[in-house]
């Protein structure tokens, strides 16, 4: 949906009769497109493990069942995956496998969602009055992703957010989930009505 109304945006911006506010809509949407698809990732990664652990914890070592739950026995308490780890290391430890079945080396769609994407989120969720005037506009940094980040950016992103769940789920086969509900966009560029039914 936020896709679907940053290409709207887009289109509209130079229509509006105050051309920043036209900028300023489009530059939302194009971000929440982004951090969408971050998040979908993130949350289908977080599904499949909760699935796993409430369908084999007895067979699983305590260390495993924390880790795929995010969670300190010891503490008593919630802990934190980082998003590099659990695009690795969830489908590792569900698969039974000895390496990650997708990384940034295999997969175009990876190193994307861990560099380009990534770099987007931090620079939204992590903004911060105080820059660095020595990295100022090169590239990587939060701030240049943060200004100079485009609708083509959000499509590559939205795009590669999808394809990595797909083949992480056909990878995890009778442990991955059904995605018949996940669509790609059509050839208007959009994602069809039925993906929000």
């Amino acid at each position: 949906m936020a896709y679907n109304m940053a290409l709207d945006a887009n289109k509209i911006a130079s229509s509006f009769t105050i051309p920043a506010r036209g900028g300023k809509l489009s530059q939302f949407c194009i971000r929440a497109a982004v951090l969408s698809a971050f998040y979908f990732v993130e949350a289908y990664l977080n599904g499949v493990a909760f699935d796993f652990v409430i369908r084999n914890g007895k067979t699983l070592s305590e260390q495993e069942a924390e880790f795929l739950m995010e969670w300190d026995g010891k503490l008593n308490r919630e802990k934190w995956v980082n998003f590099k780890d659990k695009l690795y290391k969830y489908p590792r430890v569900i698969s039974g496998s000895q390496h990650p079945l997708l990384t940034d080396s295999n997969s175009a769609e990876v190193k994307l969602l861990l560099t380009k994407a990534k770099e987007v989120r931090d620079s939204v969720v992590h903004q911060s009055p105080k820059p660095d005037f020595s990295t100022i506009g090169l590239p990587g940094t939060k701030l240049a992703s943060f200004i100079h980040l485009r609708l083509a950016d959000a499509t590559e992103i939205v795009d590669a957010s999808i394809s990595v769940v797909r083949k992480l789920n056909a990878a995890l086969g009778k442990n991955g989930i059904n995605v018949d509900w996940l669509f790609d966009r059509d050839a208007s560029g959009r994602f069809p009505e039925n993906a929000f039914l």
